[in-house]
Formats: C-alpha cells, structure tokens, sequence
C-alpha cells in the first residue's frame, strides 16, 4: 500500500507546526471532492495544491483531483486528526 502522506520538507517542526504531503490517487475519496469538503479539521490548513507544474492557492470551491499534491499545515496537537482524515480518504478510494 502507498504511504499515507510523505514528508516534503526537511524542516522539522514550526513553533509546534507539521507540514504533511498527500498525492490523491485515481478514485480516491479525495478525488473530485471540493477543498471545503475535504472534512480536515479547524485546526489544520491546506495550504498549496500542485497539480502538474501549476501551484494552485486552494479555495473552498477548489476541486481536487487525482494527481494533486495536496501540502497541509497542521498543528501537532491535531496530526492524528488530520491522518485520520486523510485515511478516510484513501479509504473511501477502496484502495
């Protein structure tokens, strides 16, 4: 199985902070699904999406599709939150 998300940048944590990277996969439940209903939590941010060689800034109304990087900023209190989230995503996908 593919890894849940990688670990784009060499960091490290920020003021208690995590950047996490997740590629969507072809018939993910993240695939087709708008930014706002992506279902992360309060406490993190989708920061950039990079769909081919174009860095999209997300908006609510952002559709996002298989190939997309999706790079999320989270706090290290809600990483398990966000995980959580991301592996409803690979889930729904019925990976």
């Amino acid at each position: 199985p593919r890894a849940l998300y990688e670990a784009p940048l060499e960091v490290g944590p920020v003021g208690g902070a995590d950047v996490l990277e997740y590629t969507v996969g072809a018939g993910d439940g993240a695939d087709g699904v708008l930014v706002r209903d992506l279902g992360l939590p309060r406490s993190a941010l989708l920061a950039v999406v990079v769909r081919a060689d174009e860095v999209i800034p997300p908006r609510g109304s952002t559709r996002v599709t298989a190939g997309d990087r999706l790079y999320v900023l989270t706090r290290a209190q809600a990483l398990r939150e966000v995980e959580a989230a991301m592996g409803a995503w690979r889930d729904d996908g019925g990976d």
